[in-house]
């Protein structure tokens, strides 16, 4: 049953009114809680459907400041499942997802001023341990826990030790696989991470080791156009034609 109603909401929280409805004060203080309970322990498939909702729910940032209280949840829910089903991997991502948006909190005066004076959420989070399971994620997630991983990595790079840790932990190599063959958000995510682990003088040649340098060469180029693919999908059908003409 809680996996039908947790699906259910899931698919109504896709629609902003609706988002607003299910943690409104109209069902009570703890709906948000109760949703939460679901990413601890709880069935692999309501976990995902839970972590999914919890996702969007985000989307509200009076929601996503609250996070706060679920750190150790979210964290916990990075960590690879012994379960081989796919659906664990999106749990993970979704974990990610939510954390990132947590993240960026920092940038909004109105959230921040919500936590006690002086709070940097970047700081706290790798305090408590995020950097390690979130490596652990970008090796062995699925393409969109990939790149929320490396989104948020992107932004607790800008801490203080975090970049010496990510070579440490042995990220580096998945950062440039990611800048060669990930998504556009992820390439541009890794080279962001990338760019603040150069900024070290003890990093640099470490850096360009690992093979960064032909993918960000590769970054700079301009995209082909759609245009120019449209124009050269009418000059191969154009010569199909000619050709299919000949043999006829």
């Amino acid at each position: 049953s809680k996996h039908s109603a947790v699906g259910c909401l899931q698919y109504l929280a896709q629609i902003d009114d609706l988002k607003e409805l299910i943690v409104s004060k109209t069902y009570g203080d703890k709906t948000l809680n109760n949703i939460v309970k679901l990413l601890d322990g709880d069935h692999d498939r309501t976990k995902v459907r839970a972590a999914a909702l919890v996702y969007q729910l985000c989307q509200l940032p009076e929601v996503c400041i609250l996070m706060k209280d679920y750190l150790e949840v979210l964290i916990s829910l990075l960590a690879p499942s012994p379960h081989k089903w796919a659906g664990c991997e999106d749990a993970r991502a979704f974990g990610a997802g939510i954390l990132r948006a947590f993240a960026h909190c920092d940038y909004s005066p109105d959230l921040i001023g919500m936590l006690p004076e002086g709070t940097v959420i970047r700081n706290v989070l790798v305090e408590i341990g995020v950097i390690p399971p979130l490596v652990e994620l970008l090796k062995t997630g699925n393409q969109m826990g990939q790149t929320e991983s490396i989104s948020l990595l992107a932004v607790l790079c800008e801490e203080e030790g975090v970049p010496i840790e990510l070579l440490r932990l042995g990220a580096l190599p998945k950062v440039v696989e990611l800048l060669s063959s990930g998504q556009d958000e992820a390439r541009a995510h890794a080279a962001g991470v990338l760019f603040l682990i150069a900024v070290e003088p003890e990093y640099m040649e470490e850096v360009a080791k690992a093979g960064a340098i032909p993918p960000l060469v590769q970054l700079l180029s301009p995209p082909e156009s759609a245009a120019a693919g449209g124009a050269k999908d009418k000059k191969k059908k154009k010569k199909k034609k000619k050709l299919w003409g000949m043999v006829t």
